[in-house]
């Protein structure tokens, strides 16, 4: 209750800081930085039979003997707690705490202008389904954001450590390479228009996307891929509606991204890769949808992107208090439709 009551609190508190004129950049840097160590504190005190993952990690943490197929970066915190830290549980959250939102928040000020409503989106779902629940792949994903900066500027070897340091924090990290071949300066759109109805096409027509997965010559990939596919088969996981309202509701969100790309590119330097980034987000779901469980982490890992993407609303409409009730809008529909799935076991 008091976890559900904190990230109440902190919700409300930056929707607040939206619409509330913050003048000086020192001033809003000092509340994001409460709100930054606040979300810290959550995450590495909540304890369990908050999220459905904490009694994994401490199962894994007491764990004899060495696993190949876990994340070097888990066995390297691992080894340093249980060392020199009393071997305590509650320090390996706190260090992934800590990367995972202090990363994103240097990203967001670094992609965005718009620092509340970032945050706001933030908080309304990748705090939720990976700083709290995955937290591997939250310091995968802050990696994937901050790679955004270097890959604009064509710093090739900044690019490539940061997506090798987020594939140490966890696998689905590899995909971030991918970007490397992406044009952050020129978008076709007639292509990029296409691509989305061509995952539901290739949905649709029963192109099993998945079964090229199983080329990738890496075993301790092939490891987690195995477990997606018995999980699949299964039959015990989630399964992936590619027409609910939430995917309908981001297609139409980038469509009119591409729409406007011309005045948002001018405004945002950072607009072509994140747009390209947040569509891909989008066709992987739906093109991977046949194993769900890997269709959805690799759509969460990338739907970081929404951190910097969906402010973008607030350049396209005038007077800007529309845009601002649009992003806010959107941010409430997230943290619903979490409370509505139930994400976390408090929601």
């Amino acid at each position: 209750m008091i976890v559900l009551l904190c990230i109440c609190l902190l919700f409300l508190s930056t929707l607040v800081f939206c619409f509330v004129p913050v003048k000086a950049n020192s001033s809003a840097f000092l509340i994001l930085s409460v709100i930054g160590l606040s979300a810290i504190l959550v995450i590495s005190f909540r304890g369990e039979n908050v999220d459905f993952d904490y009694g994994s990690y401490k199962e894994l943490f007491y764990q004899q003997g060495f696993d190949i197929y876990i994340e070097p970066t888990f066995l390297l915190f691992k080894y340093l707690v249980r060392t020199f830290l009393g071997n305590n549980f509650l320090f390996v959250v706190m260090m992934y705490a800590v990367l995972a939102v202090f990363l994103k928040f240097y990203g967001i000020l670094k992609l965005s202008e718009f620092w509340f409503f970032s945050v706001l989106i933030y908080l309304s779902n990748i705090f939720i389904i990976q700083d709290m629940t995955q937290i591997r792949a939250g310091v995968c994903a802050s990696m994937l954001l901050l790679s955004l900066i270097p890959l604009k500027h064509k710093n090739h070897i900044g690019f490539f450590v940061l997506a090798g340091i987020a594939s140490l924090f966890h696998f689905s990290g590899l995909i971030i390479f991918f970007f490397w071949f992406l044009d952050t300066e020129n978008m076709n759109r007639k292509i990029w228009y296409m691509i989305i109805p061509f995952c539901y096409f290739a949905f649709l027509a029963g192109l099993n996307v998945s079964t090229l997965a199983r080329l990738i010559p890496i075993a301790s990939v092939q490891a987690k891929l195995n477990v997606y596919f018995a999980l699949q088969k299964s039959g015990d996981v989630l399964q992936v509606n590619v027409f609910s309202v939430l995917i309908l509701a981001r297609i139409l969100l980038v469509y009119l991204f591409l729409y406007k790309l011309d005045r948002l590119s001018s405004r945002n330097p950072f607009a072509i890769i994140s747009i390209k980034i947040y569509l891909l987000s989008i066709g992987v779901l739906i093109i991977v949808a046949d194993v769900s469980t890997l269709a959805f982490r690799l759509n969460e890992l990338l739907s970081v992107i929404e951190i910097v993407t969906v402010p973008l609303l607030i350049y396209i409409f005038r007077p800007r208090i529309i845009g601002q009730i649009l992003v806010a809008l959107f941010a409430v529909m997230l943290l619903f439709f979490h409370f509505r799935a139930h994400t976390l076991m408090i929601f």
